[in-house]
């Protein structure tokens, strides 16, 4: 197994992520047939970085190299969001709890200090996802209403104002919201009808509304109808329509809207050359596609092979095949990316990487790039759900054990070494299996249930 005592390149510098689209993690990923009967509800685990408090363990500064529990959760967690350097829970009863740095009030919870095991998120209830987006976090309820938190000098929680909310405020003027997605100083959701909207900052077009003016509450993107899912990059939004198409919009510096040009785009434009698209997600400078006859797109920023093409560092702002390299790429069932590197889950259970790998972050046993898509070795090939946050990837077994690889010196493989690692690992002392998996930071976070050898809660079915 090959390691590394001391992680290199960006060293301790926090990189915020690009948004994600909620929820981070579902509890519905790889979950075994239950019996009837009521198991000790579903938990949160967490390893790595704690500086802030984010593991939720009461522990913070001290670094965890294994996983270890968040303060116990009477209620079932079904979903876990990492958004930089705090956590967000979301349980069973549709309440939100959050942990960790709370300068701008992330947590929610009326103030701004830090927190080191969760706290609700107070007037929250019949939430059904959440997402942490940098400094500012966002909450979808039941009735298809959006509410947001935290910090808001662009006007990314979208309520007027460019004042900080220390506790959840409505995003007005959005109703029957089906998804949402938040990240860094944006953000976006899809309503029910198929059209998209954005607010907060805009000065590389990424609300798409024609201007590069901020604004502080949602404007409808337009020229956008019948979207069926949408994702972000960094200042850049991707929107998939029902018809196949895929339309991107923003910042385009590295050619990430593939549209053949690097000039900003105030306003969506389809991206050319695609077959009809089933699935999209957006890198830090790049996109990728699958397409509805099995093949993988790619396009944008390709300074660390991200795009998976055979090319030396040579970026290419329109789309272009994703080499097979001996892979049927039909099998790919979804797809994930982190700062410069790539991830495709395949329907075998196997996982495909390709980009950066200079910290181990295509499981490849050695640290140089690869131009290609390569299958992650060691790993058994039993993978259901896959994750990657900070230069680090966690896949998540049939049987529910949870597998690690990359950088590892803040502790966040879990696998009680404060090192990086080439080769997937797996990570020890869970009580039960793992039902989903998620990151966020320099932290990774599980939810883990059904704790064998424990009692039922009850037995009345």
């Amino acid at each position: 197994m090959s390691r590394q005592g001391r992680a290199a390149g960006r060293g301790g510098v926090w990189t915020a992520a690009v948004a994600t689209v909620v929820s981070v993690a579902s509890a519905s990923v790889g979950l075994l047939a239950a019996p009837a009967v009521a198991y000790p509800p579903a938990q949160v685990y967490s390893a790595g970085n704690n500086v802030y408090g984010q593991l939720g363990d009461g522990r913070a500064p001290t670094p965890s190299g294994v996983f270890v529990s968040a303060s116990y959760f009477p209620i079932s967690v079904k979903a876990v969001a990492g958004g930089g350097v705090s956590a967000y829970a979301l349980r069973a009863d549709g309440t939100v709890w959050a942990w960790g740095r709370n300068d701008y009030g992330q947590l929610g919870n009326g103030t701004t200090v830090d927190s080191h095991t969760p706290v609700q998120v107070p007037g929250l209830t019949e939430v059904k996802a959440v997402a942490g987006g940098g400094v500012s976090a966002y909450a979808l309820r039941a009735d298809g209403t959006v509410w947001a938190w935290g910090r808001n000098d662009y006007g990314q929680l979208g309520n007027g104002t460019t004042v900080d909310s220390h506790t959840p405020v409505q995003v007005p003027g959005l109703t029957e919201v089906k998804a949402v997605a938040g990240g860094g100083v944006s953000a976006y959701a899809l309503r029910a009808d198929g059209t998209v909207w954005a607010w907060g900052r805009n000065d590389y077009g990424q609300l798409g509304n024609g201007t590069t003016v901020d604004s502080h509450t949602p404007v409808q993107v337009p020229g956008l109808t019948e979207v069926k899912a949408i994702s972000a990059g960094c200042w850049t939004g991707y929107a998939l329509r029902d018809d196949g198409s895929v339309w991107a919009w923003g910042h385009n510096a590295y050619g990430q809207l593939g549209n053949g040009g690097t000039a900003n785009a105030l306003a969506p434009a389809q991206v050319p050359g695609l077959p009809k698209v089933t699935l999209i997600a957006g890198g830090r400078w790049a996109g990728y596609a699958k397409g509805a006859d099995g093949t993988l797109w790619s396009w944008g920023a390709n300074w660390h092979s991200q795009l998976g093409d055979g090319q030396t560092y040579t970026s290419r702002p329109t789309p272009g095949r994703v080499t097979e390299n001996g892979i049927d790429q039909s099998k790919v069932t979804a797809l994930a990316s982190s700062g410069d590197s790539a991830y495709a889950l395949l329907s075998d259970g196997t996982v495909l990487a390709w980009g950066r790998n200079d910290l181990g972050q295509l499981g490849l046993g050695v640290p140089s790039e690869r131009f290609l898509p390569n299958l992650v070795q060691n790993l058994p090939a039993s993978v259901v759900a896959i994750a990657a946050a900070g230069d680090a990837a966690y896949a998540v077994l049939a049987d529910r054990t949870v597998w690690a690889w990359g950088r590892g010196d803040l502790g966040q493989l879990g696998d009680g070494a404060l090192t990086t690692s080439y080769d997937p690992v797996p990570v020890p002392g869970l009580p039960g299996g793992a039902a989903a998996v998620g990151g966020g930071g320099f932290s990774g976070y599980l939810i883990v249930d059904q704790i064998p050898g424990a009692p039922p809660v009850n037995s009345d079915g």
